[in-house]
């Protein structure tokens, strides 16, 4: 696992989330590249990288869009695609 992880310092105080979905948003944080874009680890990545079930992956996921942290592009037959908003 890379040694840093891209993510808003807001989230980090943010109230609305929890340790979970910080640990999420940071493994998702730890695919960027330098502008926080172009993330297509699968869920079961990111449940092994942060030590979660990909059920609870899923829902962090769900959390840090609708809180504006990271958007998720859908791709059909593929992995979404993430991207955490800076």
């Amino acid at each position: 696992m890379p040694y840093l992880s891209i993510i808003p310092a807001a989230a980090v105080a943010d109230g609305r989330l929890s340790d979970t979905h910080i640990r999420v948003l940071c493994a998702i944080g730890t695919h960027t590249n330098k502008l926080g874009g172009n993330v297509w680890a699968s869920v079961g990545t990111l449940a092994k990288e942060s030590n979660l079930s990909e059920r609870t992956v899923q829902r962090s996921v769900l959390a840090l869009v609708e809180c504006g942290y990271i958007t998720r592009t859908e791709r059909v037959g593929r992995t979404n695609l993430y991207e955490v908003s800076l």
